[in-house]
C-alpha cells in the first residue's frame, strides 16, 4: 500500500464524526502521570485499534488481535502489526513513515 493511501486512510479517519470519542478515550490513557511508558502504549493502542480494525482489511478468521500482534490483509498478504513498536499516533508523519514501512516490508 502506498504512502498517499495510508494518508488518505489517516485523513479519513481523523476526520470521521466519532474521532472525538476515541481521542478522549486514548488521551485520557495517554495523560495519566502514574503510568509507566509501557501502559501509557495503551492509549497509543486505542487509537491503533480502531484506524487499523475500521480502515485497513482484517483476514478472516480465527485470529486474536492483541496489541502485540493486529493482523491485515495487504495485497492479499497477511502483515502483523505490534502497536507497541508504533510511534504515537498523533504524530502523523512519524506514525505514518512507521506505518508504511511496517506494511511494506
Amino acid at each position: 500500500m502506498d504512502y498517499k493511501k495510508l494518508e488518505e486512510l489517516y485523513d479519513a479517519f481523523v476526520e470521521h464524526k466519532c474521532f472525538s470519542e476515541i481521542e478522549q478515550q486514548a488521551e485520557k490513557i495517554l495523560q495519566d502521570q502514574d503510568l509507566d511508558e509501557q501502559n501509557r502504549k495503551t492509549g497509543n493502542w486505542v487509537y491503533n485499534y480502531r484506524f487499523w480494525n475500521n480502515y485497513l482489511i482484517t483476514p478472516r478468521g480465527l485470529l486474536t488481535q492483541t496489541e502485540n500482534r493486529f493482523s491485515v490483509e495487504v495485497d492479499s498478504k497477511i502483515i502483523d502489526l505490534n502497536s507497541t513498536e508504533a510511534p504515537n499516533f498523533r504524530d502523523k508523519d512519524r506514525y505514518l513513515a512507521w506505518l508504511h514501512q511496517a506494511i511494506n516490508k
